[in-house]
């Protein structure tokens, strides 16, 4: 598999490498297309200047009654053609006047002209059949030519007129070409490595803290917990960053939690194990004189054993999802007159009253188990610190269902409310520290909300359940 870097390299280097090579023949069409259409207007202007300055001579002499006439208007066109190839892209342009009798008034004959004879007999050729009459381009022996033809009428009242011819070889044009390609290679060569390099620089730009977020994802895979000190170079790098980081304080905490979820539930397992071993032992060795007492003990701590389990079990539902599958119509105030009534037991012996305070219309949409397990943790606990008073007072608002269990005992130390809610954190008289847990993982799973506050005398469980769950 591919790097980022290779990825970026393969992907953007023929780009830079294509690009200004085809820049470069763009160029080339575009410049030699535009030379040529300069090099016609540079043609049409100068014939529309040079037709109105030898028309009235040609209209005035008569080429073979004043050979000395003729003289005079070749000498005035050879002039005429030095001041046409003073410009760069006109530069050796032959100009060529024609009789409509196709034969060469300017220069006096073909071999005057520093054009091959052959080619200027072609272009005679052309103009006596009328053939090619409109600026064109021409090869000959691998030449090219701008070829561009004008009519010089000599006398209106005739038909046939004169053409004056001008022909300008490309190969001046192909020399300014040729020095603008050396040109522009050089800067293509330079533009290519100068790509080269930054698609490098930028490659490893991005490749580099990649590769050292995947070291460090590895790193905390085997649970080396430090975090990324450097910051990122561009936002997504460092949110990146961020989110490692975040992650590994986040499994470091959970490691930490797991390891003391495991020592919490050795020791609340080790201790009615033992003792339930312990007494098993003195049964068969038959040490108590009172097996009965020991049975009971034996059963009692099994019975608190069982207890522990279904409330890992709880927990453990809780905490990983769990669906509501059942729900139903619940009428708050009979479901807690129900639960009262279970806890009349523990009431009673521990000399405490429950008022309860709740509206006889009062119904909640929800999974009945889910109530119960809710209730009934949060009622032990309040009946477990206790001294002989806990109230329960049930109301609505326009979005949740409230319910406030409150007990007048010691209340709750205020750095044990943050942690309260979580596993294996209990009061100086708790049992397994999973009671409240499960009350916050069983509220959250429902999405409801669960607080705790000391409230006068004792303290408040605030339960908030959303409506139309």
């Amino acid at each position: 598999m591919k790097t980022i870097q290779n990825k970026i390299n393969a992907t953007y280097l023929p780009l830079i490498i294509t690009v200004p090579i085809l820049i470069l023949i763009l160029f080339n069409i575009a410049f030699r297309y535009i030379m040529v259409e300069n090099t016609r207007q540079d043609h049409d202007n100068a014939m529309e200047m040079i037709q109105l300055l030898i028309r009235e001579q040609i209209t005035q002499m008569n080429f073979r009654e004043n050979p000395a006439g003729s003289d005079n208007l070749r000498a005035f066109l050879e002039g005429l053609n030095r001041s046409v190839r003073i410009t760069k892209r006109t530069q050796n342009t032959e100009i060529l006047l024609i009789n409509p009798l196709g034969n060469l008034i300017y220069p006096q004959d073909a071999s005057e002209s520093i054009l091959p004879e052959d080619f200027i007999n072609e272009i005679l050729a052309d103009v006596q059949t009328n053939k090619d009459m409109e600026s064109s381009e021409k090869n000959y022996n691998g030449d090219a030519y701008i070829i561009s033809y004008k009519s010089l009428k000599s006398n209106p009242l005739r038909s046939d007129q004169n053409v004056l011819v001008f022909i300008s070889p490309l190969d001046a044009m192909e020399g300014i070409v040729g020095q603008l390609n050396l040109l522009l290679i050089g800067i293509v060569v330079a533009t290519i490595l100068l790509g080269f390099i930054i698609s490098i620089k930028v490659s490893k730009e991005i490749s580099k803290p990649i590769a050292k977020a995947s070291d460090y994802a590895r790193s905390i895979a085997k649970g080396q917990w430090s975090n990324i000190q450097e910051s990122g170079r561009s936002r997504e790098i460092q949110s990146l960053y961020d989110s490692l980081n975040h992650m590994s304080k986040k499994l470091k905490e959970k490691n930490d939690h797991q390891n003391r979820y495991f020592e919490n539930i050795s020791h609340d397992l080790r201790t009615p194990l033992m003792s339930i071993q312990g007494y098993a032992e003195g049964i068969e060795k038959n040490i108590f004189k009172d097996q009965v007492t020991a049975a009971q003990i034996i059963k009692n701590e099994s019975i608190r054993l069982k207890s522990f389990v279904d409330q890992l079990l709880t927990l453990s539902k809780f905490e990983n999802h769990y669906e509501i599958s059942n729900p139903e119509i619940i009428s708050i105030k009979e479901e807690l007159d129900r639960i009262m009534v279970r806890y009349r037991g523990l009431t009673k012996d521990n000399k405490i009253e429950i008022i309860l305070d709740c509206p006889d219309d009062l119904k909640i949409y929800l999974d009945l188990k889910v109530f119960e397990t809710i209730i009934s943790n949060i009622l032990t606990n309040a009946i477990h610190y206790g001294q002989r008073l806990v109230t329960i007072h049930a109301y609505e608002d326009h979005t949740h269902i409230h319910i406030e269990v409150h007990d007048d005992g010691p209340g709750i130390e205020k750095d044990l409310i943050e942690k309260l809610f979580q596993r294996f954190e209990k009061g100086p008289s708790g049992n397994f520290g999973l009671g409240l847990a499960i009350v916050s993982s069983a509220m959250s799973a429902i999405d409801g909300r669960v607080s705790l506050v000391n409230k006068g005398v004792g303290a408040c469980f605030k339960l908030s359940f959303k409506k139309n769950n």
